[in-house]
């Protein structure tokens, strides 16, 4: 759920901090650990969190920034994630393809409206070709949100964004 890239700006921060340095498998090695666990929004608050402590963090001293019930939906969204990403269809004409009432009949409503929000079938297929970080991310996003009855509405490009409940 959170990049490489972004565990390193964190462990970064950090370092800078302490006087201290983090080297690339340092880095891959929280990536490992902690990566699928939090969002980036989780992750900054993490970091300033653990940031506070006089001892250099560990993975474990991330986890425990987490609520549970959080890291529970997490990993809950990110397993519906991976369902919706292996519902492809299949046609000798189109190739492997994503379709919404497909997903919906199968996997249902939930994850349907989470595969809208992350941008469809489009952004699924174009993650496939790609990078799925981001269409992961905006999935888990949605299905955490829908999960805790936060309010959804539709944005530009007919995906649904995050809305502010207004």
């Amino acid at each position: 759920m959170i990049s490489k890239a972004e565990v390193a700006k964190g462990l970064g921060l950090l370092a800078e901090a302490a006087g201290r340095r983090v080297s690339p498998q340092q880095t891959d090695a929280f990536h490992a650990i902690v990566g699928e666990l939090f969002t980036p929004d989780t992750w900054r608050a993490a970091v300033l969190e653990v940031g506070r402590s006089a001892e250099w963090p560990t993975p474990a001293a991330f986890v425990k920034t987490l609520k549970p019930e959080a890291t529970a939906l997490d990993a809950v969204a990110v397993a519906a994630f991976d369902a919706v990403d292996r519902c492809r269809l299949y046609s000798p004409e189109r190739g492997e393809y994503y379709a919404e009432p497909h997903i919906r009949r199968t996997l249902g409503d939930k994850a349907a409206d989470a595969f809208q929000a992350a941008g469809g079938a489009t952004a699924f297929q174009s993650s496939r070709d790609f990078d799925i970080s981001r269409c992961r991310e905006r999935f888990v996003r949605a299905w955490c949100a829908l999960a805790t009855g936060e309010r959804l509405q539709l944005g530009d490009g007919g995906a649904l964004e995050l809305g502010d409940g207004s």
